[in-house]
């Protein structure tokens, strides 16, 4: 009941009520896990605490936290015991979800790991559950909630440090290609390349890069790159004055039949190129990512490829907004965004 009344300890996530505390007098054990799992940076200088979330996520990145650069910064100990305690209203009674114990050393470097994974543009800012809960719900249901298997299999994927239940990332692309009238955003972005990665790097396979990856010829992220290049190419022959995208049409079918979709994609651009003044940039960038799967675009993409297709598009829709896009880099012929 101490525990419940205090806010530094408590996380609320739909009907489970999350309490978290360190065998410790000291609050900074609490604090930064707050701070990395929760995104409440509650009892520390904020300042200080982005300052030191993004040195562990640089850490966990390399694979290892550094102790004693935060023992020496506020007194902790790795080996205190830290647990977390997940309850749920039952009728009468309260229900336990979950009981996990760790080393806080264990606990931090876990956490921080997820968060890393979870990082698809560079910005070190953790992400709290309540957005990841957010991309996992249907946006026109009001009170839409996560399921609670994904719920306890994600909270112990993260604890622990292993894989995500294979549901977290068959609901992200699923809400993906439900929404597909709405931008993609680097938090539901994130979880697919955090789904995947950990599934690469236990598979020994090469990890999903955090911006663009020109050299990239895997045949689903081709695909999302050409995807996104042709959107962007519509809205620029309109002025962007479009009502829809053929994102909104065309997104959910691109994505698992690329075969099917993308001829009659072309053909749509050529209609787009016709109308644009100088139409140099988009030619060359198509020819470009075309010509990294020789044109031969997929009969059907499963669900990991899928994933990677959504990674593409995110990544290419980023570059055009936030830096300049290199064509034909064998002849180093940098155009910038479009224009």
């Amino acid at each position: 009941n101490y525990l419940l009344g205090s806010k530094s300890n408590v996380l609320i996530l739909d009907d489970v009520t999350i309490i978290f505390w360190a065998m410790s007098p000291k609050k900074e054990y609490v604090d930064i896990v707050s701070s990395l799992f929760s995104g409440n940076p509650t009892g520390m200088d904020e300042e200080q605490t982005q300052n030191m979330l993004g040195k562990m996520m640089e850490d966990a990145r390399e694979g290892n936290i550094i102790y004693d650069r935060i023992s020496s910064e506020n007194g902790i100990d790795e080996n205190v015991d830290f647990y977390f305690l997940g309850l749920k209203p039952n009728s009468s009674r309260i229900a336990v979800k979950f009981f996990y114990k760790r080393r806080f050393g264990e606990i931090l470097q876990n956490i921080a790991q997820h968060q890393n994974d979870l990082q698809i543009i560079t910005d070190k800012s953790p992400v709290p559950l309540w957005k990841i809960k957010s991309e996992l719900v249907s946006p026109h249901v009001k009170g839409d909630k996560m399921s609670p298997a994904i719920e306890t299999k994600l909270i112990e994927s993260i604890l622990y440090g292993i894989p995500y239940p294979d549901a977290l990332l068959q609901t992200a692309i699923m809400r993906s290609r439900i929404d597909a009238d709405k931008a993609m955003n680097n938090v539901r972005a994130g979880i697919i390349k955090a789904c995947l990665n950990r599934q690469f790097r236990r598979n020994g396979k090469e990890e999903i890069t955090l911006a663009l990856d020109l050299n990239n010829t895997t045949p689903a992220y081709v695909c999302g790159r050409l995807f996104a290049t042709l959107e962007k190419l519509q809205s620029a022959a309109s002025g962007g004055k479009l009502n829809r995208t053929i994102k909104s049409t065309y997104f959910a079918s691109a994505a698992s039949k690329p075969a099917m979709v993308f001829p009659k994609l072309l053909k749509l651009a050529q209609n787009h190129l016709d109308k644009l003044d100088s139409p140099v940039f988009y030619n060359k960038l198509i020819q470009e990512i075309v010509g990294k799967i020789n044109g031969e675009f997929p009969e059907t993409l499963l669900l990991n490829e899928q994933g990677m297709f959504m990674i593409g598009y995110y990544h290419q829709m980023e570059a055009f907004y936030t830096k300049r896009v290199t064509v034909n880099s064998d002849e180093s012929d940098n155009i910038a965004k479009g224009e």
